[in-house]
């Protein structure tokens, strides 16, 4: 349910392709990744944050709110304060289930923003450091040519 509500909320904000089914099977596998990984029952806290790093971005949505239903069958496990946008980021990036080799790899991390100002939080936050590989999109009409697309996409 939470899956179609996203789908049809997109479109009244004009974004209906930013999430697709590709968002929706890294959430089941997220979900199962970290249940795994930490030896433990589906919980609120595991839900959030997969919600969180799957269907996050879109400022108007709440998409805490929409999968609420799921919410509210699972145990009392205490969300946590990993949920608010930095802090997410941070637990994504630093996480030593990324450093862990035998666990499942989730999606690259990609963050959309207009200017530097996202960068430049991140950075001063030590979230991301020198070492961090970061690409710039651009929305000149010769830059989404078949070429440059194709280019883009052999470098992620």
């Amino acid at each position: 349910d939470g899956y179609l509500v996203m789908c049809s909320k997109q479109t009244l904000y004009g974004k209906e392709d930013y999430f697709g089914l590709r968002d929706f099977y890294c959430l089941i596998k997220m979900l199962y990744s970290l249940c795994r990984y930490h030896q433990t029952e589906l919980n609120k806290r595991i839900v959030v944050h997969a919600v969180k790093r799957n269907f996050g971005g879109l400022p108007h949505i709440d998409v805490e709110e929409i999968f609420s239903k799921i919410l509210l069958v699972l145990d009392d496990t205490e969300i946590g304060p990993f949920s608010d946008p930095l802090s997410l980021l941070r637990v994504s990036i630093n996480s030593e289930l990324s450093k862990d080799s035998t666990f499942e790899r989730y999606r690259y991390l990609l963050l959309l923003a207009e200017n530097h100002v996202a960068l430049d939080i991140l950075f001063q936050s030590r979230i991301l450091d020198k070492r961090t590989k970061i690409m710039f999109g651009s929305s000149f009409p010769l830059d989404k040519k078949s070429f440059n697309i194709c280019h883009n996409i052999n470098r992620i």
